[in-house]
């Protein structure tokens, strides 16, 4: 039986035209892979959801829908640009979607998706909690003030992650004391 690939993205009603093309261009282009799409949204109303389950009915592949509870982001400095706080959701991954899965694919709705996905799904991640890509603008120092860490950790694009939950909640990454992340 083939295993489903878990795909998690953030989605509010402003993008739900952009998502659905990205979701649609993953599907057309992955045409035998069976996935199991996860939506974080704390803004989704019916008649949204029901849009992105019409988009999406020709494929085969389960859609789901979580709202969290916006407090998990009280930690979280708020958005001061046009990145949306729900952004921070990916952060809290591991204790939003099921106990059970083990490793998703962060996608932004942003993008479109031009080829298979299997081998970078297949990536070999259990002894990393993340496998991401340096950002093109890892050398602008004030990526790092405004994030308020070190340089030195670099910084990648947060639009694609391979993530490995399971590692991610052995280390509890989602733990919002910043103090204790710093």
């Amino acid at each position: 039986m083939q295993q489903p690939i878990h795909i998690a993205c953030n989605i509010d009603s402003s993008y739900i035209q952009c998502s659905s093309v990205m979701l649609v261009s993953l599907c057309e282009n992955n045409k035998n892979s069976l996935f199991i799409i996860h939506i974080i949204s704390d803004t989704l109303n019916a008649e949204d959801k029901a849009t992105l389950q019409k988009i999406l009915a020709k494929y085969s592949l389960t859609l789901k829908f979580y709202s969290p509870d916006e407090s998990i982001l009280k930690a979280c400095p708020p958005s001061n640009s046009h990145i949306p706080n729900i952004a921070y959701y990916r952060c809290f991954l591991s204790i939003i979607l099921p106990q059970d899965i083990q490793k998703v694919l962060y996608l932004d709705g942003d993008m479109i998706i031009r080829g298979e996905i299997n081998e970078l799904w297949n990536t070999d991640i259990s002894s990393y909690a993340i496998a991401c890509v340096e950002d093109m603008w890892s050398l602008d120092e004030d990526n790092y003030k405004r994030l308020d860490y070190p340089s030195s950790y670099s910084y990648f694009n947060a639009g694609v992650l391979l993530i490995n939950l399971d590692n991610w909640r052995k280390n509890n990454t989602n733990q919002t004391d910043r103090k204790s992340v710093v």
